[in-house]
């Protein structure tokens, strides 16, 4: 993650939201913290041979979304803690 105070590594998962695949953030205190002191943020995925894909977000209004991510990531965590993984073949 880079964002204007700085640049930081955060763990992901991917799980499906809303029948999609959606990367979410095991820090999400953390992630609203950088979002709500900046005025841009931009994540790295690594994608193989030594490529990344990058997403880029203006802040610009942000407050209330961070509000509802910060909710809703914490009840989509509370679904799958203690909930082991499987091989799956993609």
């Amino acid at each position: 993650m880079n964002a204007d105070i700085g640049a930081s590594t955060h763990e992901t998962q991917c799980m499906k939201v809303d029948g999609k695949p959606r990367y979410t953030f095991y820090s999400f205190d953390e992630i609203t913290a950088i979002a709500l002191k900046s005025s841009k943020i931009a994540f790295a995925f690594p994608i193989g041979d030594s490529q990344f894909k990058v997403s880029r977000f203006s802040l610009s209004g942000s407050n209330e979304a961070l509000d509802l991510m910060a909710k809703t990531g914490r009840q989509m965590m509370q679904k799958t803690m203690g909930k082991g993984t499987r091989d799956q073949m993609l």
